[in-house]
């Protein structure tokens, strides 16, 4: 992993962006930040130390769902994409456990926005149409203290 410092305001990456890196932040603050069409400014979700984002990333080359701007001066940990595979090779046990905590996080997250869907689609006592939840509600969820 690399040790980076990141400045306040300065993207790591922006919603729509290809970036092949896993972030881990360790002294610091990261807003993690969609911006939906229903909504022009939604509130934030805030990591801090410990927490990580990015995972998707060491999995496949999908575009980036929202963006990370430091709420103020930051160090990350990163890892790419190539380095977690070489790392997966050398030492298989530490890959493993990688994996699972990722996947972890990543069933925790389907399984609050399954739960923010069906809520949306539940039948009302008036007819109203139905909502779906912001993004920024959904990545509001922490499954096992990550997000």
């Amino acid at each position: 992993m690399r040790l980076s410092v990141c400045p306040p305001d300065a993207p790591i990456f922006r919603e729509g962006e290809r970036d092949e890196h896993f972030y881990v932040v360790v002294e610091g603050r990261i807003d993690i930040l969609r911006r939906p069409a229903k909504t022009p400014s939604p509130e934030p979700v805030c990591l801090g130390p410990g927490e990580f984002f990015g995972e998707t990333a060491l999995i496949d080359d999908a575009p980036r769902t929202a963006s990370a701007i430091p709420a103020e001066t930051t160090r990350l940990l990163s890892l790419s994409r190539a380095d977690f595979r070489a790392l997966c090779e050398r030492h298989p046990r530490i890959g493993i456990q990688m994996v699972m905590q990722i996947s972890s996080v990543i069933a925790g997250r389907l399984r609050e926005t399954n739960r923010l869907l069906k809520e949306a689609q539940a039948p009302r006592s008036q007819p109203q149409e139905a909502e779906v939840p912001e993004e920024s509600e959904i990545l509001r969820h922490k499954a096992g203290g990550q997000t």
